[in-house]
């Protein structure tokens, strides 16, 4: 992938095939890789040279694509193909709103519903997040954290809204985030904050930790599209 325009050669996957169907796995592959900026916006994708790579026939990575676009991270162009969406200014800050709306409002079924097992994989996503060299894959940890406590509510369609928000919404966070010093610092203060109220079974703490947590991006972004004219 060089240039930003055609996927010649995937990196190789970093995904555990596991027990995953062909295009489950493909999925999951190319999510990846997308969230992680190995695939950007812009990128054409090209089946046969993916399929090769992932070691599939073409029929789990054409139906994989159709799972992406489901969830807004590719474009089906008659003419172009496949190809990763570019989101646009406006999109972004509807998902940061969503999102505003969505999590706290599962959180409030999600915690009393918590157990042991989710708190500590939520403190162990926290303690990858913290160190120094997750690199660009704070953007996946920062996904399964969030999934991970909205999961406990058990409300399959949040969770599957939630679960496409923040795919979405990793693929700007990280290099907006940069344009705000200390935010990487101080949103790590709030996920530990927001575990720690699920730990006490606060519900109502967690929601108002999770809409704060929501708003300085939510902010830069509008103030983005007041500069451009359009606020």
């Amino acid at each position: 992938m060089r240039g930003g325009t055609v996927i010649a050669t995937p990196p190789r996957p970093t995904v555990a095939r596991a027990a995953k169907t062909a295009q489950s796995w493909a999925v999951d592959v190319l999510r990846e890789q997308i969230m992680l900026g190995q695939i950007r916006p812009g990128d054409r994708l090209r089946q046969v040279e993916i399929a090769a790579e992932l070691e599939l026939s073409t029929t789990p990575v054409r139906e994989a694509f159709r799972s992406l676009a489901t969830e807004g991270l590719v474009q089906i162009d008659e003419h172009r193909g496949v190809v990763v969406r570019k989101l646009t200014l406006e999109e972004c800050i509807e998902m940061q709103e969503l999102i505003a709306i969505v999590e706290p409002d599962n959180l409030r079924h999600a915690v009393p519903r918590m157990d042991a097992a989710t708190l500590a994989e939520a403190d162990a996503i926290c303690r990858k997040m913290d160190r120094a060299d997750v690199g660009n894959r704070y953007a996946l940890l920062n996904r399964e954290l969030h999934l991970t406590l909205a999961r406990a509510s058990g409300r399959q369609r949040a969770i599957a809204l939630l679960a496409e928000l923040l795919t979405l919404n990793a693929l700007h966070v990280p290099s907006d985030s940069t344009r705000l010093p200390g935010r990487r610092a101080q949103a790590q203060r709030e996920h530990r904050a927001l575990v720690e109220a699920a730990r006490a079974g606060d519900a109502e703490e967690a929601a108002r930790v999770v809409y704060e947590h929501c708003q300085p991006i939510l902010t830069l972004l509008r103030g983005d599209l007041a500069r451009n004219g359009n606020g």
